[in-house]
Parts: C-alpha cells; sequence; structure tokens
C-alpha cells in the first residue's frame, strides 16, 4: 500500500515513459477542478495495473493491485470498527473526503498505519473481480480472480461523491 494515493505527475512520469496511455487520455479530465497535487482519476484496473509494473521495473520492488481482504484490513488499521477512527460516520470529514472533487493528496490525518486516503476521496482498485456474495471466496486473503478476462473489480471504502454513511472499510462497489 502506498502511504497516499497516486497523483496525476506520479501517473505522467508512467505514461511519459512508456507511451501507454489508455481511453485517449481521459485520466487528464477530471471533470471537476484537479491539480498535480490531487489523486489521479478515470484510470481503470488494466491502466492500474500497468501502472504498478512499470513501478516495479523501474524500483526494483513488486508492486501489484491489492486484494479486497487486503484493502479492507489496511482500511481498518488493526481495529474492528466500521471505519478506523470508530463507528460514528460524522466525522468523517477529519479522515475522510467526500464534497465537490477529490481533495489534495496530504497527510490529513492516517490511520494506525500510516496510510492517508484509505477512506473517501478517491476508489482503490482491487485485484478481486466482483462477486455478490463471499460464497467461496480465497480464505487465506489473496485475491479472487478468474480466468477470463473481467473489468468489473471490487472497489472498497467509498469516494468523494459517496455519502458519508458509504465511507467505511466494509463498503464496496464496482
Amino acid at each position: 500500500m502506498g502511504r497516499f494515493p497516486v497523483s496525476p505527475c506520479e501517473y505522467m512520469a508512467f505514461v511519459g515513459e512508456t507511451g501507454f496511455d489508455t481511453d485517449s487520455g481521459k485520466w487528464r479530465r477530471a471533470g471537476f477542478p484537479q491539480t498535480d497535487h490531487h489523486p489521479v482519476v478515470n484510470v481503470n484496473a488494466l491502466d492500474a495495473e500497468a501502472y504498478a509494473a512499470w513501478l516495479s521495473e523501474r524500483t526494483g520492488y513488486v508492486y501489484r493491485l491489492p486484494s479486497e481482504a487486503e484493502c479492507e484490513y489496511s482500511a481498518r488499521a488493526g481495529t474492528h470498527t466500521s471505519r478506523f477512527w470508530g463507528d460514528s460516520w460524522d466525522r468523517h470529514v477529519l479522515y475522510a473526503h467526500s464534497g465537490e472533487g477529490t481533495s489534495l493528496v496530504i497527510a490529513r490525518h492516517p490511520n494506525l498505519f500510516g496510510l492517508d486516503d484509505m477512506l473517501g476521496n478517491v476508489w482503490h482498485w482491487c485485484a478481486d473481480v466482483w462477486h455478490d456474495t463471499y460464497e467461496e471466496a480465497p480464505q487465506d486473503g489473496t485475491a479472487w480472480t478468474a480466468t477470463w478476462h473481467e473489468i468489473r473489480r471490487v472497489l472498497p471504502g467509498g469516494s468523494w461523491n459517496d455519502v458519508p454513511l458509504c465511507i467505511r472499510s466494509g463498503y464496496r462497489s464496482r
């Protein structure tokens, strides 16, 4: 897990070095005010996987999309509540962003693992493909993958345009 979401500057370095740019640069057009200090948006799961592969090759460390279980564990940061700060959703403004577009990629109030923006702000892609239930899901925390090309992936934790009640560790969308 990265401490902060990937910024447009970081993603632009990847695009510039590799020439990889799907959807005709859709990631450059957020649809709301955005600077190089906001998280990159409009990046699909395959784009995120390509970025992780490039980052791995460039740094010598292994980067990949986390499993849904890893995302939820990292968002909870060792707690057993709906959010790492507790069960109350009304304190989300201190720890997670929701509102008019994304917020800056800055240290707000990191969770107990030192991770910022694990809930709210932007969706985080997981390696898991979407399933309606956890029936037959892997029990070891690994990603629930498919043998065929699947674009419906799990998106945990909510985003800036979700109602505060949805900004929680166990929330998931596709």
